[in-house]
């Protein structure tokens, strides 16, 4: 491999694939750029007939499966492996996830478990926040976008909407994830019960929790969802 071509690989692995690959379907399958492989012009000795199959050859390399019959790329998803054993084995690679990983770990190993709920609601809603804020984005285009803004943001109070109204802005708009709908609307049936649980524990008499409680809410799978579309739309 090139030094160049290592280069596009890299930068096409470190982008959001939601942000790119819209775009490069328009020239993968544009039938005039198609045509180029039976150009036998050349620019500065390189002939233009190798520019499109040498684009596809890079595309799979950087693990984008290319639907010709539907005209759709797909970045393929990797299976992670746990590197730990931790009650939460993946990083997110960000210094304040990482941080409140770490205490989840640390609270679930000596048995603080309303610790690891209220951890737990802290990671997904901060997920939320900045997820939202990526793809609904209050700058577009160089102007300020009011109608993205009031999405997630309440500016007559200066502050975030609540976790609620988080969650119906990614249920109500889970096709602006595209390809990963149904990813959203499963993150969104899982969250919901969750949070609420967890207001309960903070605003009521509770009973004291136990590690089956926590599994019941299946927190390690949720917050893995969670992270998988922190790690595509924000991209740390």
């Amino acid at each position: 491999m090139s030094e160049e071509d290592y280069r596009f690989a890299s930068f096409m692995q470190s982008v959001p694939s939601y942000k790119y690959l819209k775009i490069l379907e328009h020239v993968v399958f544009d039938s005039d750029i198609i045509k180029t492989q039976r150009d036998n012009w050349n620019y500065y000795n390189e002939f233009i007939r190798d520019w499109y199959p040498s684009l596809l050859d890079l595309l799979k390399l950087s693990k984008i499966e290319i639907d010709t019959a539907n005209r759709k790329l797909t970045l393929a998803e990797e299976k992670e492996e746990a590197t730990t054993e931790d009650f939460l084995p993946h990083p997110f690679y960000d210094p304040f996830l990482d941080y409140l990983r770490k205490e989840i770990n640390e609270s679930y190993d000596v048995g603080l478990y309303l610790s690891v709920m209220f951890l737990t609601r802290k990671v997904i809603e901060s997920i939320f926040i900045r997820v939202v804020e990526v793809v609904f984005p209050k700058i577009l285009d160089g102007q300020y976008n009011a109608a993205n803004h009031e999405i997630w943001y309440d500016t007559k109070r200066g502050s975030y909407r609540d976790f609620d109204r988080l969650i119906d802005v990614f249920r109500d708009n889970a096709a602006a994830f595209h390809e990963d709908k149904q990813l959203i609307l499963e993150l969104c049936s899982l969250v919901r019960p969750l949070k609420n649980e967890t207001n309960v524990c903070v605003h009521a008499d509770y009973k004291i929790p136990d590690a089956e409680y926590v599994s019941q809410w299946r927190i390690p799978y949720v917050i893995n969802l969670a992270r998988k579309v922190f790690r595509k739309y924000c991209n740390p």
